[in-house]
């Protein structure tokens, strides 16, 4: 259900195709285990039953995008949660 490849963690098998003409965008949710909630983002690819995760960084005052792994943007473990929520076009 989750692959990492290039360095972008990524839903696999969602249960209907993209459209082929737009790249729809979700917001995440990732809850460390009641001890902080995070945000992020995830985006569609088109034509693909595919979802990529992506976490919102801070940068000084600006917000950057970074990437979802087994340690960011925490270190998983038992109790710790990840919802999405997107609509896209089929």
């Amino acid at each position: 259900m989750f692959a990492n490849t290039s360095g972008t963690t990524t839903v696999t098998n969602l249960p209907f195709t993209v459209a082929n003409d737009i790249k729809p965008q979700g917001q995440i949710e990732f809850l460390d285990s009641g001890t902080a909630l995070y945000f992020g983002f995830c985006q569609g690819s088109q034509n693909t039953t595919n979802l990529a995760l992506h976490k919102a960084d801070t940068s000084g005052s600006l917000l950057a995008v970074g990437s979802v792994t087994e340690a960011s943007p925490f270190t998983w473990a038992n109790g710790d949660r990840l919802v999405f929520e997107m609509t896209y076009r089929v």
